[in-house]
């Protein structure tokens, strides 16, 4: 069996889930990194994820 690691935040300067939906956006909707940014911080705070 292989050992899992975690993989580290693409964002590591924001919470966790806001560099997770922001990957999501930079690279599955292939936005610029400040679209992504903007888009994932809006989306985790109308979520309730942001802290």
């Amino acid at each position: 069996m292989h050992t899992t690691r975690p993989i580290p935040p693409a964002k590591p300067s924001v919470p966790h889930p806001v560099s997770l939906i922001y990957t999501i956006y930079r690279h599955g909707a292939r936005l610029s990194e400040r679209e992504a940014l903007e888009r994932a911080q809006a989306t985790a705070s109308r979520l309730g994820l942001s802290s």
